[in-house]
């Protein structure tokens, strides 16, 4: 597993990590397989040079309500974040992920509201084009 995971990884890696891969579903197992060979996840600051705010509108694909919001492309993040008071607040179906992952903030510092437990998927709708896109549920800051 040492040789698998990303080297920013190696200190993630325990007996409860490599238990919980006895208790999950393959496909869970997977997954975080796969998360583990990437680097930390990143939450970049707005005003961090590498951001551009776009309009878009969000669709809950269980019950069809949409939102119509200002997300940011961070070419600085390593991923799609979703703030959790904003994905609580619009009652998304937050899912549990098989295994908490570490998440720093542009500084390196560890994030206020812990690992990554939970994702959402959301269909986004920016201009004519749409996509299924699934969240990591972290504290985005402002």
């Amino acid at each position: 597993l040492t040789r698998w995971a990303h080297r920013e990884r190696i200190n993630e890696l325990s007996t409860s990590l490599c238990d919980s891969f006895l208790k999950q579903p393959d496909d869970n197992c997977l997954r975080l397989l796969y998360d583990l060979k990437k680097r930390h996840h990143r939450i970049s600051r707005v005003n961090s040079g590498n951001s551009l705010e776009l309009a878009t509108t969000l669709q809950d694909p269980i019950s069809g309500e949409t939102v119509d919001t200002v997300i940011l492309n961070d070419s600085g993040a390593t991923g799609r974040y979703i703030d959790r008071t904003f994905a609580v607040a619009q009652s998304y179906k937050l899912d549990p992920l098989a295994h908490p992952v570490p998440v720093l903030n542009a500084d390196g510092s560890t994030n206020s509201d812990g690992p990554i437990r939970e994702t959402t998927t959301l269909r986004m709708k920016i201009g004519d084009h749409y996509e299924s896109c699934t969240f990591a549920v972290t504290n985005t800051g402002s």
